[in-house]
C-alpha cells in the first residue's frame, strides 16, 4: 500500500467534500463540549476571583446535607441518571451515524460519483441499524472485563469494610484487598490493549458495512448480515493485519502531531485570557467578565474545530485504506 498516496488522496476528499467537516463536528461533539466546559469554568469561574466565591458558597450550600432531603435525594439521582443514560443513547447514535454519512460520503467520492449531503445522510441512515448491532457485540468482551473490575473492586471495598469491623486483625482487611490487588492488575492491564483492539475492529467492521451493502457489491462475496460483516471483517484483519496496524499508528501519530500543533497555535489566546486579570487590564472599556467569555468562546470554537477536521479526515483514510484492504477476495490468502 501507498501510504502517502492514501493520505493525499484522503486529504483532497476531506478538502473537496466540505459537508464530512460538519458530519466530523457531530461526531466529535462530545470531545468539543468537555473542552469547551472546561476552559469557560477555568477561565469565567475559577479565574475570577468574586466568582469563585460565590461558586464556592453555593457548592457548599448545595452539599450541605443538612439542606437534603431523601425523597428529594433520590430524585435526583433517578432523574440525573435517566437524563445522562438518554444523552449519552443519543450521542452515540448521532456519532454512529455521522460515521456511516462519512463512510458512503467518502465510498462514493473514490468511485467517482460525488453524493450530496442529504444522499450521505440517507447512508448513514441505512447503515444505522447493523452499526447498532455491531457495536453491541464487539464491545462485549471489553464490557465484560469493565463489569469484573468494578464488581472485584466493589466486592474488596465491602469485603474490607466487614472484616475490618468482624476481625480483631489489624491485616484482616489488608489481606482482603491485597487478594483484590492481585486480580485487578491483569484486569487494568488487559484494559488499555482491548479497548484499543475493539475500536480498530469496530471501525473497520463499519466500513465492512458499507463495502457489503453497496449497490455494486458482489452478493456472491459479500453478504450484509452482521454475523458475516464481523466474519468478513476478521478476514481482512487476518489477512491484512500489518498494515491494518500501520494505518493506526500512521493516524494516531497525525492525529497526536495535528493536536499539539492547534494547542501551541491557540496559547496566544490562552495568554489573552489571561491579560484581563492584570492590574488595570489591556481593555479598559470592556469589563473582564465579557473579554474572558468572548476569548472563551473563541478557544472553544477553534478546539471544536480542530477535532472536527481531525476526526473527519480519520474516517476519510479508514474508509480509503479499508476499501484496499478489501479489494483482495476472501478466498485468497
Amino acid at each position: 500500500m501507498d501510504y502517502g498516496r492514501l493520505l493525499t488522496d484522503a486529504w483532497k476528499i476531506t478538502w473537496r467534500t466540505k459537508y464530512l467537516w460538519l458530519l466530523g463536528f457531530l461526531a466529535s461533539l462530545g470531545q468539543g463540549l468537555g473542552s469547551a466546559l472546561g476552559i469557560w469554568s477555568n477561565n469565567l469561574i475559577f479565574a475570577i476571583p468574586e466568582n469563585g466565591r460565590d461558586l464556592d458558597a453555593r457548592l457548599e450550600q448545595w452539599f450541605n446535607p443538612a439542606n437534603w432531603r431523601p425523597g428529594q435525594v433520590w430524585g435526583w439521582l433517578i432523574g440525573g441518571t435517566l437524563a445522562l443514560f438518554f444523552l449519552l443513547l443519543v450521542y452515540w447514535l448521532l456519532v454512529a451515524w455521522a460515521d456511516g454519512a462519512i463512510i458512503g460520503a467518502t465510498l462514493s467520492r473514490a468511485d467517482d460519483h460525488p453524493i450530496t449531503f442529504l444522499e450521505s445522510a440517507r447512508l448513514g441512515r441505512r447503515y444505522l441499524g447493523r452499526f447498532i448491532v455491531i457495536d453491541a457485540v464487539v464491545f462485549l468482551p471489553l464490557f465484560v472485563i469493565v463489569l469484573l473490575i468494578m464488581l472485584v473492586a466493589g466486592g474488596a471495598v465491602v469485603g474490607s469494610a466487614f472484616t475490618a469491623v468482624q476481625s480483631t486483625s489489624p491485616d484482616a482487611a489488608l489481606n482482603v484487598l491485597a487478594i483484590a490487588g492481585i486480580i485487578l492488575v491483569p484486569l487494568l492491564c488487559l484494559t488499555v490493549p482491548a479497548g484499543i483492539l475493539t475500536s480498530i475492529f469496530r471501525t473497520l467492521a463499519f466500513r465492512q458495512t458499507a463495502v457489503s451493502m453497496s449497490p455494486t457489491a458482489d452478493t456472491a462475496m459479500y453478504q450484509n448480515s452482521v454475523r458475516a460483516i464481523l466474519r468478513q471483517t476478521w478476514q481482512v484483519v487476518r489477512r491484512r493485519w500489518s498494515s491494518v496496524f500501520l494505518v493506526a499508528i500512521l493516524l494516531w501519530a497525525l492525529t497526536y502531531v495535528l493536536r499539539m500543533v492547534a494547542s501551541m497555535a491557540a496559547l496566544p489566546m490562552y495568554f489573552l485570557a489571561v491579560l484581563p486579570m492584570i492590574d488595570g487590564g489591556i481593555f479598559p472599556g470592556v469589563s473582564t467578565p465579557w473579554l474572558m467569555l468572548l476569548v472563551s468562546s473563541a478557544l472553544s470554537l477553534g478546539t471544536t474545530a480542530v477535532l472536527a477536521l481531525v476526526h473527519a479526515y480519520t474516517a476519510v483514510v479508514w474508509t480509503l485504506a479499508y476499501r484496499e484492504f478489501a479489494a483482495i477476495p476472501p478466498s485468497e490468502s
